[in-house]
């Protein structure tokens, strides 16, 4: 009577198993085909970003991103000339000095906040604009908040994002900041 109930505890296990197992199955081979992907090849790696955040008053709010093939991203988002997503090109050589830049300055041991609060920060104003800075290092996005109101910030950070904007040419989308909300 044992083995009656043993070889039906196991029929009822591999039915209910069956499925996972096909699943598994055939999931790395939907992955390695590209079925299910409505995308083709990406258009290259990020490798710098800036986020401008808001401030009291009407500081421009956007997102740019510079990929390693040149390509400029930007998502104008609140006080800017341009809203919504817009794209250019610049040259590759600008995107390696602008790496080269990065690496010099010993961004990549930076902390990765310098806000209220945060030790690096130093005593705080209220009221100023906010980025988020980040740059590829290695295999990943090493990202750094700065609040413009960290009176101990390294200042680096503010030059960092003052040439993210330069070679992206950021200008040609917020000069003047236009009245929109």
């Amino acid at each position: 009577m044992s083995s009656v109930i043993e070889n039906s505890t196991r029929r009822v296990r591999m039915a209910t198993m069956l499925p996972l197992l096909a699943t598994l199955a055939i999931v790395p081979i939907a992955c390695r085909s590209g079925a299910g992907s409505n995308s083709t090849a990406t258009a290259g790696t990020v490798v710098m970003r800036l986020e401008r955040g808001p401030c009291f008053g009407r500081c421009p709010e956007y997102l740019v991103e510079i990929l390693e093939d040149g390509t400029v991203r930007f998502d104008g988002r609140k006080n800017v000339n341009a809203l919504g997503p817009k794209q250019a090109k610049i040259a590759v050589d600008d995107v390696r000095r602008l790496q080269d830049l990065f690496a010099r300055s010993g961004f990549a041991t930076l902390d990765s906040a310098y806000i209220e609060g945060a030790k690096g920060c130093g005593r705080f104003f209220t009221d100023g604009p906010s980025a988020i800075l980040g740059a590829l290092v290695g295999s990943s996005m090493k990202s750094v908040r700065h609040d413009s109101g960290c009176t101990d910030a390294p200042r680096v950070l503010q030059t960092l994002a003052a040439q993210v904007d330069s070679v992206a040419r950021t200008s040609a989308w917020t000069a003047g900041a236009g009245d929109n909300k």
